[in-house]
């Protein structure tokens, strides 16, 4: 009859031990995105370029996390930006809805209870996007109920946007796009839009190329499919340059050609 308790006050300590506690100050971080191998998963792109033209405003949701303990309340998360370090930097206001805003301020909460939420970023379509690429780089500041996250890279997000088109992240990477398409241009890019109906955006790449880690390159996920849209595209191309009368060229004269293909 004197086993069981004893054999109960042996394995107390043990078990005390094995509770997971937490010391130290709640901290807060941005979730990471799936980014590409060879570039920081802290930046984010985005073009108004495939919006209506009665599109103002864009809004992009980073999500937000705890480190620490889950609260019975609600707690604000200050953001703030940062300099990028080069002459782009988006405006408050201008480019984006400054995170003090009335309209967006209260909304930068972790709720009762939670450990994440979603924090909305309202991009602003200023004519200025035209001409330009705007970077805002999003920062955790410490407040009252935060520090930001010790982790490297978790405290920050960078966007990246504009309102006309920009090259393809995977365009630039080692691998078969350049394969299959040939040298990025802007007319080219947006020649591929229009006949295409297609995005041709980072999406659209991440979901048509995979990247090959024995190879270190992106391969296409389905070659022959790229063999035949790359075909397909220069005979478009073909058919367009008969009935216009010209080759399309980019802006710098270079002639557009889908030539490169397997």
């Amino acid at each position: 009859m004197y086993i069981l308790p004893i054999v109960a006050l042996m394995f107390a300590p043990s078990c005390e031990e094995k509770i997971p506690t937490w010391s130290g100050e709640d901290r807060v971080n941005i979730f990471l995105l799936t980014g590409l191998p060879t570039q920081p998963d802290t930046t984010q792109y985005f073009t108004f370029v495939f919006e209506t033209p009665e599109t103002t405003q864009h809004i992009i949701y980073v999500r937000i996390n705890t480190e620490g303990m889950i609260r019975d309340y609600p707690r604000a998360v200050t953001l703030g930006q940062m300099s990028s370090g080069g002459d782009n930097d988006a405006v408050p206001g201008v480019h984006y809805v400054a995170f003090d805003d009335p309209q967006v301020k209260d909304l930068y909460v972790i709720p009762a209870g939670a450990q994440t939420a979603l924090f909305p970023i309202v991009l602003l379509r200023d004519p200025s996007l035209k001409e330009s690429t705007k970077t805002l780089r999003i920062e955790i500041r410490p407040n009252e109920h935060f520090q930001r996250s010790a982790t490297r890279g978790w405290s920050h997000r960078q966007l990246v946007f504009s309102d006309r088109l920009y090259k393809p992240r995977v365009w630039d990477e080692p691998g078969e796009v350049t394969t299959y398409f040939g040298v990025y241009g802007q007319a080219k890019h947006l020649f591929m839009i229009t006949v295409g109906e297609q995005p041709f955006n980072d999406n659209w790449f991440n979901n048509h190329f995979v990247w090959n880690t024995e190879d270190e390159l992106w391969k296409a996920r389905d070659a022959s499919h790229m063999n035949l849209l790359s075909n397909w595209l220069q005979l478009r191309l073909t058919e367009r340059n008969l009935r216009e009368g010209n080759e399309l060229k980019e802006a710098d004269g270079t002639v557009v050609t889908f030539s490169n293909q397997p």
